[in-house]
């Protein structure tokens, strides 16, 4: 699978992209700390007429919260991944492409930010991890991934 590349933009310290959830256009906030995948808002699940998958209890540093299981095509990057396994979530008002998404995807995350911090591109894909002595600017990309993200406040 290659790699793939979207712009994004930053809005009160959170990364959002342009993406389509069974072709309708949403924009949805990049969570890396998203333990589900891609999550739709109640509302959009209603007007994508989203499955019913049942129950999903997922818990994390807010606590207990009651998903619903769904799935839906997801086009990012110019990609369709088809039947993405999902969540509808009742609490949101906002979509969420969140970790597992690109985990499933391959190991390549990357964000490229602007000078100004105001927008950039994110990359996703396949691409392995430098392996011997291209394994340090690998950790030290990350670490300055980390050191963006937390001045923007994520």
């Amino acid at each position: 699978m290659p790699d793939y590349t979207v712009p994004f933009t930053v809005q009160n310290n959170a990364v959002f992209v342009q993406a389509k959830f069974n072709g309708a256009d949403v924009t949805a906030l990049v969570d890396t700390g998203d333990a589900v995948g891609p999550i739709a808002p109640s509302a959009l699940a209603q007007q994508l007429n989203l499955p019913d998958d049942g129950p999903l209890g997922v818990s994390g540093a807010g606590g207990a919260v009651q998903l619903k299981k769904t799935h839906f095509d997801v086009e990012l990057g110019g990609a369709v991944f088809p039947a993405e396994s999902g969540a509808i979530d009742s609490s949101l008002d906002i979509a969420i492409i969140g970790l597992p998404f690109f985990e499933k995807i391959g190991p390549l995350l990357d964000f490229d930010f602007s000078d100004d911090r105001t927008s950039g591109t994110l990359v996703f894909g396949d691409q392995p991890a430098a392996p011997g002595p291209d394994q340090e600017a690998t950790e030290s990309a990350w670490d300055e991934l980390r050191d963006a993200l937390k001045k923007l406040g994520l």
